[in-house]
């Protein structure tokens, strides 16, 4: 599940139009399978903090609710592996306390400029995929989240 995420999610490059729309469905299936699994443990109370795996299966639901919109399939399929990616992270560590993504100010300022960036910009909203700059700015953002995370304690 985490490879076809990273797939989509880690490639310099963007998927042909055929394999990204079966990437989007393969990760419809994965999100089939993880989103019952952390509902039933999230009733079943062995989740440490039960509002990080809750707020992650909402958004799932909502991503697979919805359909590619504007922005297309591309930036939807990489909505979805985000999903995988966060569920599979609830189910592998339940026992982890729960750290907010954010908590370092350099990915913090990092995501900020790269949300702000596609939002503004003409040709990342009119073509659905990143442009030069807005690629640049993901970059930056996962180097600091690489490095805001290696910062982290690990559970015990």
């Amino acid at each position: 599940m985490r490879t076809t995420a990273s797939r989509l999610l880690d490639s310099p490059g963007n998927p042909p139009p055929r394999e990204l729309d079966a990437l989007a469905n393969k990760l419809r299936g994965h999100l089939d399978i993880l989103m019952p699994a952390i509902a039933a443990r999230l009733e079943g109370g062995n989740a440490v903090e039960p509002t990080a795996p809750a707020a992650a299966l909402e958004q799932a639901r909502n991503r697979m609710d919805g359909g590619p919109t504007v922005l297309g399939l591309l930036r939807h399929a990489q909505c979805l592996a985000r999903s995988v990616r966060a569920l599979c992270a609830h189910l592998e560590a339940p026992q982890a306390p729960a750290v907010p993504l954010d908590s370092d100010p350099a990915q913090r300022e990092a995501s900020k400029a790269f949300m702000a960036h596609v939002r503004d910009c003409d040709d990342c909203r009119k073509q659905g995929v990143d442009c030069a700059d807005a690629a640049a700015l993901r970059t930056t953002w996962r180097e600091a989240k690489s490095a805001a995370r290696a910062k982290r304690p690990l559970p015990a």
